[in-house]
Order: structure tokens, then sequence, then C-alpha cells
């Protein structure tokens, strides 16, 4: 077995990290994964600071990581930030914070995190002689590819997320229907930026909303990636868990079963975003991915 080695991915609405090690031909085998809700980018206008308690608590979820990856023997941390980095003032003082916590970190553009997530989910999920479109829903922003191996043939970063539209929506709760309109405005206003042909590749849904998704139609008592990873969700069925998150005022949501207690608010504008991009595309099911921009950059760690 390799010795361990760590990433990080800094987003928008989570900090989630992976400790992996690999035999000498074998495939990386997760030692630990860990994802914290810190909302870094809550409230951000583009070009302004951070929300100080977002960035203090990625900042805390950034050196607990870095400390269980020392413990487990990695040597320092590879990591990412993404959407809400990109966006903010002081963008640089998170990396500077970070490096200090024993961290690289490197802002990255749309695309290269577009490349990341696209790299890890054909590792996990891909079909030799079959196109695969990809999805990943951030906090505050969208990437999306198509095609087939290591490099989609067409990616896309839209600016688009479940944090982003919540907030866009005015935070009601119940979701009303004039939140819906406002949402619905802004995903349409994208909509043909989509990658063509989407809908008739195999689409993998990745990242928070995805698997908060995948949790819920499960049902499960504790969040298990295993299961998450792979399952199916038709789109028919994804339209029935919209419905009933945007019937439920955020009490009642928090006691579905298989509900992110922690994601709970936004996930009723993360699953009408990712139904909307299902329609516009004309994509009729979703396979559900586990392994995000975290797995991608296990690339940097050789082949």
């Amino acid at each position: 077995m390799s010795a361990p080695v760590a990433t990080l991915d800094v987003g928008s609405n989570s900090v989630t990290g992976l400790i992996a090690a690999r035999g000498p031909e074998g495939p990386w085998r997760a030692l630990e994964e860990r994802c914290e809700i810190t909302r870094l980018g809550r409230g951000l206008r583009p070009g302004a600071p951070f929300d100080p308690a977002g960035l203090r608590d990625t900042l805390a979820a950034i050196e607990a990581f870095a400390s269980a990856a020392r413990a487990r023997g990695a040597e320092g941390v590879v990591g990412v930030a993404t959407a809400a980095a990109r966006e903010a003032e002081d963008g640089p003082r998170l990396v500077e914070a970070a490096a200090r916590l024993g961290v690289s970190l490197e802002i990255i553009s749309g695309d290269e995190e577009a490349a990341l997530s696209w790299r890890a989910s054909w590792r996990a999920l891909g079909e030799a002689g079959r196109p695969m479109g990809l999805i990943d829903i951030g906090g505050r922003s969208t990437e999306l590819a198509i095609g087939e191996g290591l490099s989609p043939q067409a990616r896309v970063s839209l600016p688009l997320g479940a944090v982003r539209l919540f907030e866009a929506g005015g935070q009601a709760d119940p979701p009303s229907e004039a939140a819906g309109e406002v949402m619905d405005g802004l995903i349409a206003a994208q909509a043909a930026a989509l990658p063509a042909g989407l809908g008739g590749a195999k689409v993998v849904a990745v990242a928070g909303t995805a698997t908060a998704l995948g949790a819920l139609d499960l049902a499960l008592e504790r969040y298990d990636g295993a299961r998450v990873h792979g399952h199916p969700l038709s789109r028919g069925r994804l339209a029935a868990l919209h419905d009933q998150l945007w019937a439920l005022p955020l009490a009642e949501r928090l006691a579905l079963p298989g509900i992110d207690q922690k994601r709970a608010d936004v996930l009723p504008a993360g699953a009408r975003l990712l139904l909307r991009l299902c329609e516009a595309a004309g994509a009729e099911a979703l396979t559900l991915s586990d392994q995000g921009v975290r797995w991608g950059l296990l690339e940097r760690f050789g082949p």
C-alpha cells in the first residue's frame, strides 16, 4: 500500500476532504472522507469579502482535516477552492491562511473545476463506447460536461448553485411560488450554455445536492457514500423529491428520513436546479456519484 495522500475541495457551501492510498497497481482506496457544511459563500457579492462566520468555519474545517491527514501519515494536503474563492475579494487571504495550516490551496477556474469533477466521474462511472454527461451542482456554480474518456469534449461552468439560488429566491420558508419563478428565470437564462447531446448520454450527477437527494431517496439513517454512489434516479423520481421538499417548511423537512440536516434549507433550491437542468437537456435519468473534485485531485499524485 502506498503512503497516504490527502486532497481537499473548499467549496462555496462545504469543505470535503479525502485521505486515500493504493497498492502498486490497484485503484485508489479511501481511508477517510470528511464533509463539513461551512457556507463560505454565504451572502457573498462578487468583489466583496467573505462572510466572517463562513470564513471562520471554513478555516476550522481545513485545520481539522489537515490534522486528520497528518495523523494518517499523509505529507501535507493538496486542495482547491472554487466559486466563492473565485468571486471574493479576499480569496488570497484564504489561500494564505490555509498554507499556515499545512494545506497547499489553489483557487481554480470553473473550467478547471469541471475538468477535475469530470475525471473523477469518468474513472468511477464512465463506460467505454458510451458518452457520459456530467452535472456538478455546487453552492455558487454548476459545472457541466459531456464526452468519453478522461478529457470531455465539451465543458462549461455556470453561475448557478444551490446557495446562490436559495438566496436569490429570498430564502422563503417553505419555498414560495415567487421564489420558484425567480430561480426558474435565472436557470432559463443559462440554459443555452448546456453542452449539446447531454440528454442522450449517461448523465452522472455529482456533489452535495445530488448525494443529498440520493440519501433522501434511500431514506438513509446515516449517510453512506457507498450506497449513494451509483444510485439511479429517474427524472420522475427527482421531480417527486423536488415537490416533496418544496411543499414542506424547514422544520418538517428536517424530520424526513435521509435528509441532510445541514443542507435541508438549501436543498429545495438545489433540487429545482437539478430538475430544471434535466428538463432543459432532455435527460430522463441520472446516476449519482459520491466521488467529485477531491477524487479528481488524486491525478496530481500520479495516473
